[in-house]
């Protein structure tokens, strides 16, 4: 059985973790944001939703996966209504960057909490960290396996609606024409 005392350690465990995982980072931000310019659009401590990922992710990282996009794009450019169609239903079962990290978090919680049951109680400080780590992402967009996974190419929900726009704009749904897959894409992107 926890007792009290047991309670407490772990909650003051889990403070240090906050003040040293995620405040640093947040001094950081509100350091650079007194600089101007671009560093205060691309380092906001709260940036909008839609694009937190993409603020927090390596532009060369964003360049690759939009450059896949371009790619995808001009794979369908020519082909037939059907064969569109079905790349826009894959593009809906894609998983987008939300979902592989609440999955991975989710995971990673329900593990460590029941190795901390089961096994030590040190166990819980990876619990403790998940849900940290996971406060962070949902406030500024960034957590420690965010970089991997963008590498990885897996894209926000954004991007993903993206591709989706410009495929239904060659398809025709759309009253404006474009000639090029980066035309679409620039489109989809205005949206």
């Amino acid at each position: 059985m926890v007792n009290e005392i047991e309670i407490m350690e772990y909650m003051i465990l889990v403070m240090k973790c906050i003040q040293f995982c995620i405040f640093p980072s947040i001094t950081h931000i509100l350091f650079l944001n007194f600089k101007g310019g671009d560093a205060m659009k691309r380092n906001n401590i709260l940036p909008p939703t839609s694009q937190r990922v993409f603020l927090r992710t390596d532009p060369l990282t964003n360049a690759e996966i939009r450059n896949q996009t371009i790619r995808n794009l001009n794979i369908f450019k020519n082909t037939d209504e059907t064969e569109v169609t079905e790349r826009i239903r894959v593009l809906n079962r894609e998983w987008d960057t939300e979902r592989v990290l609440e999955v991975n978090a989710s995971l990673l919680i329900l593990l460590s909490s029941y190795l901390g049951i089961k096994t030590s109680r040190i166990w819980f400080l990876l619990t403790g960290a998940a849900g940290v780590f996971m406060t962070q992402h949902a406030l500024q967009g960034w957590c420690p396996l965010l970089p991997l996974i963008r590498k990885w190419g897996v894209r926000t929900a954004d991007e993903i609606y993206m591709e989706k726009t410009a495929l239904k704009m060659m398809r025709g749904d759309f009253a404006e024409e474009n000639s090029t897959a980066v035309d679409a894409l620039n489109f989809a992107e205005k949206q």
